[in-house]
């Protein structure tokens, strides 16, 4: 029992127990409906490269996030982002992001040569 709850009554820990999961409840399925909406979406990048698509650095999860907020509207902390391997050339590249505690989505990264 959390401290604080010592001085309620019990119908009114019951109530805001309740109310606690609800709201967890309402949280959770936001994030599955926003990790159904990511699904299958792809995420486009351009970066420089050398002759044989080999890019100068990697590419990292802030960049990721960067591109997911411009071009599909949706802000996620780029530490939720995880890629398979490092993205150091031309490709495409499976990313699958923690929307919500247990709830990720599977999304396609493209990284092309800058022009």
């Amino acid at each position: 029992v959390h401290w604080a709850w010592r001085e309620l009554s019990p119908p009114e820990i019951e109530r805001r127990s309740s109310a606690l999961r609800q709201k967890e409840l309402d949280e959770r399925n936001a994030a599955e409906a926003l990790a159904h909406s990511l699904k299958g979406k792809v995420i486009t990048l351009r970066a420089k490269c050398g002759d044989k698509g080999r890019l100068y650095g990697s590419v990292t999860g802030q960049e990721i996030a960067q591109a997911l907020k411009e071009q599909h509207g949706i802000e996620i902390d780029k530490r939720k982002i995880e890629v398979a391997e490092a993205v150091r050339t031309v490709g495409d590249y499976e990313v699958q992001i923690t929307v919500y505690a247990g709830v990720k989505a599977q999304m396609k990264l493209s990284v092309l040569a800058a022009q």
